[in-house]
């Protein structure tokens, strides 16, 4: 199985079920707004940590991709 999208033998002419996406776009969008209205019951403090959280990941995960490691509290600094 393919890592990656580009190594897949359809690149770049693949193709995706529409009905099959819209379902999974309709559930993320449904559970992120879920989890905004749990959120919206915390602090701004609690709330402000979460997000720092939630974008530090995005870097490191983005970075990995790359096969980067970085070091997590210095990406968690930079994002404060």
């Amino acid at each position: 199985m393919s890592k990656y999208i580009w190594e897949k033998k359809e690149w770049p002419a693949f193709y995706w079920d529409k009905a099959t996406v819209a379902s999974i776009e309709y559930e993320t969008f449904y559970n992120e707004g879920f989890l905004e209205g749990l959120l919206s019951n915390f602090e701004n403090e609690f709330k402000m940590k979460h997000h720092a959280d939630t974008i530090s990941t995005e870097i490191e995960r983005s970075w990995k991709i790359e096969n980067e490691d970085l070091d997590s509290l210095s990406v968690y600094s930079s994002v404060c």
